[in-house]
């Protein structure tokens, strides 16, 4: 660990036994609350993890901070704006190691927050992740909660129409919910993964209203060793030429998937709660191709 960063770990114990206010994360207008040692990182030097990291990584800039927590043990880690007045416009990228936390919080400001997340590992069997103040939707979101009974809430609930683009658990999923936003690649430019490493019979996939579920792969994995540099890409794009679900992905199984509008989908999740047929493009409005109908609408 660098000299800063193991001096900025003094300082943050210190503010805990003093009962002061916590220290800002170097580098941004964030503090953090909560358990273990917090490490920041810019450059070179980031890009260059946050790009090896699970799950293919991703690319960063320069004005993309690496914050890295350790040690986290079992309690909540909250990360916040050092004034709540102003927010924050931080770009970030957060590594979570060492425990089975109970509830990770970011937040960059209820109202004012401006935030953007490219990237987020948790090595650990996390209760909930929340979300708030994002301006983006959050890139790439990565959790190794193998053998979770339970499984991870994953909740975003940023008021400027900010979703989610990708997801990947190792273990359950229990609920993946954007309350004001949608899933998948929103933009159309590629397309976004759900991936749920286990059958997560309760899990529940929900979109806003006015989001939708679209340029997505929801599936239990992709045999990587079928494909190059970005499997699931590679996969869904398989799966929409052919218009059928392809033997290198995984068919899962999950609950329910709610949303006002899905499509382009590769619905690679047998899911037990389906819409009716009369729904389907009705009620749900439907952009074709969707392959793996049959999965969800009875």
């Amino acid at each position: 660990m660098k000299k800063l960063s193991f001096l900025f770990v003094i300082m943050l114990t210190i503010a805990a036994f003093a009962g002061g206010p916590p220290p800002p994360i170097t580098y941004t207008d964030l503090v953090y609350t909560g358990p273990g040692g917090v490490e920041s990182l810019t450059g070179a030097v980031a890009i260059a993890e946050v790009a090896d990291a699970p799950y293919g990584g991703e690319y960063i800039n320069n004005q993309t901070v690496l914050i890295k927590i350790t040690n986290v043990g079992d309690k909540s880690c909250i990360i916040k704006p050092f004034d709540k007045k102003t927010g924050s416009q931080d770009s970030i990228a957060l590594f979570i190691e060492g425990g089975n936390p109970k509830k990770i919080q970011v937040d960059f400001g209820k109202s004012k927050g401006k935030g953007i997340i490219r990237y987020i590992y948790v090595d650990g069997k996390v209760g909930k992740i929340l979300f708030k103040g994002l301006e983006e939707d959050v890139r790439k979101i990565v959790v190794n909660n193998s053998g979770d009974d339970k499984g991870v809430i994953i909740q975003n609930v940023s008021k400027k129409g900010a979703g989610i683009r990708s997801i990947y658990t190792t273990g359950k999923l229990k609920r993946a919910q954007s309350n004001h936003g949608g899933f998948g690649d929103l933009l159309g430019c590629g397309n976004g993964v759900i991936m749920i490493g286990e059958d997560s019979p309760k899990c529940q996939i929900k979109a806003s209203p006015k989001g939708s579920i679209e340029n997505i792969l929801i599936c239990k994995s992709v045999d990587t060793n079928a494909y190059s540099s970005y499997p699931y890409s590679e996969a869904y794009r398989e799966c929409i030429a052919s218009n059928e679900i392809v033997n290198t992905v995984i068919v899962g199984k999950i609950k329910k998937i709610n949303t006002k509008a899905i499509g382009p989908a590769v619905i690679a999740v047998e899911v037990s709660s389906k819409i009716k047929e009369k729904q389907y493009g009705n009620k749900v409005k439907i952009a074709e191709p969707i392959v793996g109908k049959d999965n969800f609408v009875e």
